[in-house]
């Protein structure tokens, strides 16, 4: 639990250190395509509660126990629905229809996680059988795995099919930085396999090719595209 409290501390900190600086940046969107504006802002509020979550759960982690830890880490997971939900917008902003699909079916994972967690607090528990049970009680990483990597499968289709260098490098440090994300969050959970700055550095390059997607430009002549 220390380990992945301190690993989330400084996932929180990078979070924050893009937040800023996209925040900074973002008077440079003036006259910009409403597509970037629109994206900027879907991926302003990924990183805001992405950051809620990451600071929460690490909190929660290091300095709670017991029933404290458990409702912290519910409100922790509260934030990561809101974080979560904001990245499958953001990826299918050119698909409504698979987009409204996509909510839905992780608006109600993300219930029945939050319904085991309330119910975990009043001492109850959801009787789903035992592989339910398993699935339910892991629902936060799955729900991670579940909208991340195929987020970046979807990047790197578009990277693939576009024959716009712009649309094809941003849509590349997106769907590399999910992955990178990803791994950090599979890796933290082996206690002693790997090191706290492997995690960190993955944590680091990961955040930072999600940044870079958003920010990167390329020339005046190409027009921005998101996937």
């Amino acid at each position: 639990m220390r380990f992945i409290g301190l690993t989330a501390a400084i996932d929180a900190a990078l979070v924050f250190i893009a937040f800023v600086t996209l925040s900074a940046r973002k008077s440079r969107l003036q006259g910009a395509p409403e597509s970037l504006s629109t994206m900027v802002g879907y991926f302003s509020q990924y990183l805001t509660f992405t950051f809620i979550f990451l600071a929460l759960a690490s909190a929660a982690m290091l300095s709670f126990s017991g029933t404290s830890q458990a409702a912290l880490l519910l409100i922790a997971d509260l934030a990561l629905w809101a974080s979560l939900a904001y990245m499958i917008t953001l990826t299918l902003i050119n698909h409504p229809a698979a987009k409204r699909f996509a909510l839905t079916i992780f608006t109600v994972l993300a219930a029945l996680g939050t319904l085991s967690q309330v119910l975990g607090l009043t001492g109850s528990s959801l009787d789903l059988g035992p592989r339910l049970n398993a699935i339910v009680a892991n629902i936060a990483p799955l729900l991670m795995y579940l909208v991340w990597v195929p987020s970046a499968l979807l990047f790197f289709a578009t990277a693939a099919r576009s024959d716009n260098p712009l649309v094809r490098k941003r849509s590349t440090m997106f769907g590399l930085g999910l992955l990178l994300v990803t791994y950090s969050w599979v890796a933290r959970l082996q206690l002693g396999v790997v090191s706290l700055v492997l995690i960190s550095t993955f944590s680091i390059l990961g955040f930072a090719l999600l940044l870079g997607g958003v920010l990167y430009r390329g020339t005046a002549q190409q027009q921005p595209s998101v996937a």
